[in-house]
């Protein structure tokens, strides 16, 4: 990704503003808003002031509420003035929250407000249950598909929202069941969601003691 072309922007409000204490090296962040078509979701936001900045790194929130980084755009820093940038995010959930978090080329950081974006995506009727079965020391699944077969991927991330298990699943229509060893996992707090091309659930919690 790359930003559009450079242009000058009025400031509105100040969502973001970093001054490292360089008169050199400052960001003012004018703007950062989501739109949504069905299963594609485009971030845009402007700078008033960009002078000597490293980069932007995308952030998006999982149903935990924990962010992680989903990709990242260098500054546009040469120009003193104002810029526009854009961002497409593909795999999302009906309601997502995202924030940017701006860097300097000395590390220092600033995150700007969390924007809400509700789209029109998901894979509707797909339900499904997690729990540990500690008898086996196995993560059980039951998913209801009704609508046809399909692939997805099974994610678990822990409550820090770090992935520690991918894997493809293959849904048929009706009642599916699988169970996950648990071996790899510690005691710990964990989420669980389903993934397909277009679509995401939200995650269900399990706990391993």
């Amino acid at each position: 990704m790359s930003p559009l072309n450079s242009k000058q922007y009025t400031a509105i409000s100040s969502l973001c503003f970093l001054d490292t204490g360089n008169p050199e090296n400052s960001l003012e962040l004018a703007s950062f808003d989501g739109n949504a078509d069905k299963c594609q979701i485009k971030l845009e936001w402007t700078t008033t002031t960009e002078v000597n900045f490293s980069h932007f790194e995308l952030e998006k929130a999982g149903d935990n509420g924990t962010f992680r980084k989903i990709g990242s755009i260098k500054s546009n820093s040469y120009e003193a003035k104002g810029t526009r940038y854009l961002f497409e995010d593909s795999s999302l959930r009906r309601s997502t929250n995202y924030r940017l978090k701006s860097f300097d080329h000395q590390g220092n950081f600033k995150y700007s407000k969390v924007i809400n974006v509700l789209s029109s995506c998901g894979k509707k009727g797909v339900k499904f249950e997690a729990y540990f079965r500690p008898v086996k020391e196995t993560i059980n699944l039951h998913i209801i598909n009704p609508i046809k077969a399909d692939y997805c991927l099974l994610l678990i991330s822990d409550n820090q929202g770090a992935l520690i298990h991918e894997s493809q699943i293959a849904l048929k229509k009706g009642v599916s069941a699988f169970e996950i060893n648990a071996d790899q996992f510690l005691p710990a707090t964990y989420y669980v969601e389903l993934e397909g091309l277009k679509w995401r659930s939200r995650s269900k919690r399990i706990v391993i003691p």
